[in-house]
């Protein structure tokens, strides 16, 4: 919550209005944790989406592209020619 640093007793004062005001909307402490309970289980189902985890073909895909459209410059030269020029420039 904002408004006061964690461990303040401002933020005590704080949270503690917060659970008041939670216990006289559900009664009790238990239909509190019920609610939290439900909330907290509709956001463990639904944190399973998205990334390549499923799908390795289209992970393979998206490094090659990645690969192929990268800023870095190639080397084109074969690794002789670029061992006779350095030894020639140095």
């Amino acid at each position: 919550m904002a408004g006061y640093k964690k461990g303040t007793v401002g933020w005590w004062l704080q949270q503690q209005k917060y659970r008041q005001t939670m216990l006289s909307k559900f009664n009790s402490e238990d239909e509190m944790k019920a609610y939290y309970r439900t909330i907290a289980a509709k956001g463990g189902r639904n944190g399973h989406t998205g990334g390549f985890s499923n799908n390795s073909v289209a992970a393979a895909l998206a490094g090659k592209k990645g690969g192929s459209i990268s800023s870095r410059s190639k080397n084109k030269l074969p690794l002789e020619e670029r061992r006779q020029r350095y030894e020639e420039s140095s």
